[in-house]
């Protein structure tokens, strides 16, 4: 592949970025190794490296790749924060509010925490760590890997979301001493203290479907006999059947919102970072197939960032130009959201129109063998041209 094709494959702003931060060699095979994460949907090293377009034997290949993962460079500080501020100026307007997601996944003998940036129904990755114990993380874990981000977005409003993991009044008081709104679960086993009330239970509330309730100014404590933290938002909310079909269990949340409307459709959105999780795993990358030391998943992840983020560069690019009906299905009957995502339409609209491209023979001979299609044919060869041209 000509270098100036296999640059198109990449943003302009990370072309510059890259070139600066990396040596020459470095930085081709990094265009390689992300183009072929693009096609192939795979960070397993062993799959990685078969399909990596080097022309050296597969051994050598793997050696390359492993020798690429152990890069000092290679950092969430010197080689993603960038980027970060980057697509921040690019797609967030300055002062606005960011929705940031705290949480923790496990496969194999990694168990990681990551915080991400909620950005349309997906999340893009901000800072990330791998514990080194099993089980959840503790409040000292959070604070170190939420510190640099919150300093890096020191410009915008920040709210952090989190499941019941991370519902501590000892991180909503730290938050709150650093001025970043928090939306937290809470589980039902906590107690409140309303105002001259004692302390109750939250299981004693008897939430039941399409209930709600929101306290202000409570103390919230695990044990009934603790001071707790005063004052907090605690906001219930249980949402209503649908169709016959019973919501799971109702949401006790911690917060500093003053609303239990703006608390419910804060928290809603922390389904973004599942979402970055599905797209990392069995949705886009298979990385719970990946064997790895704890150094080089480092990097693994690094890789998964940048292939994300410009998947979701080309899906928005490809929903501008207003050829993305060509990479997914946008919109169905009965559906309020499409089918297919940004990032998804990125991924694979990029696969489909550089086949296209690479059968425009055999698309032609199609074409005169079926006269009464043609007309939709071209139409599909000028919107894979126009996505080429884009990406």
């Amino acid at each position: 592949m000509p270098e100036s094709t296999l640059n198109k494959k990449m943003p302009q702003f990370y072309q510059t970025f890259f070139t600066h931060l990396l040596s020459p060699k470095q930085y081709i095979l990094l265009c390689l190794i992300i183009r072929t994460l693009q096609t192939h949907k795979h960070l397993c090293a062993g799959k990685l490296s078969q399909a990596l377009p080097l022309p050296i034997t597969a051994d050598s290949r793997k050696r390359a790749l492993q020798r690429f993962l152990t890069l000092d460079i290679l950092n969430v500080f010197e080689a993603w924060f960038p980027v970060v501020l980057y697509l921040l100026n690019t797609y967030f307007p300055p002062r606005c509010t960011l929705k940031l997601a705290l949480d923790r996944t496990t496969w194999w003998h990694y168990n990681v925490l990551s915080v991400v940036l909620v950005w349309d129904r997906h999340a893009l990755p901000l800072n990330w760590t791998l514990l080194d114990h099993t089980g959840n993380s503790d409040f000292e874990d959070q604070q170190l890997l939420l510190s640099p981000v919150l300093c890096l977005l020191s410009e915008y409003r920040i709210v952090l979301l989190g499941d019941r993991e991370f519902c501590s009044v000892k991180l909503a008081d730290w938050l709150r001493s650093r001025e970043v709104g928090f939306c937290l679960r809470l589980k039902v086993s906590e107690h409140i203290q309303p105002d001259g009330h004692t302390f109750q239970s939250l299981k004693s509330l008897d939430l039941k479907p399409g209930m709600s309730l929101f306290f202000q100014g409570v103390r919230v404590t695990k044990h009934r006999d603790n001071r707790g933290f005063a004052p907090f938002n605690v906001a219930c909310y249980w949402a209503e059947k649908v169709r016959d079909v019973q919501p799971g269990e109702g949401w006790y949340l911690l917060t500093d919102q003053k609303s239990l409307k703006a608390t419910i459709r804060l928290y809603g959105e922390r389904w973004g970072i599942e979402v970055w999780h599905k797209d990392l795993k069995s949705g886009g990358y298979h990385l719970e197939e990946v064997r790895v030391s704890w150094e080089r998943m480092m990097r693994v992840l690094l890789l998964a960032a940048v292939g994300w983020s410009i998947g979701m560069i080309q899906g928005s690019q490809q929903s501008r130009s207003r050829v993305s009906r060509y990479a997914g299905r946008t919109q169905e009957k009965q559906r309020q959201l499409g089918r297919h995502s940004t990032f998804r339409m990125g991924q694979y609209g990029l696969s489909w129109s550089e086949g296209v491209a690479y059968f425009s023979e055999w698309m032609e001979k199609l074409i005169g063998v079926c006269p009464n299609r043609a007309k939709d044919y071209r139409r599909g060869l000028r919107a894979a041209r126009l996505m080429l041209s884009v990406t």
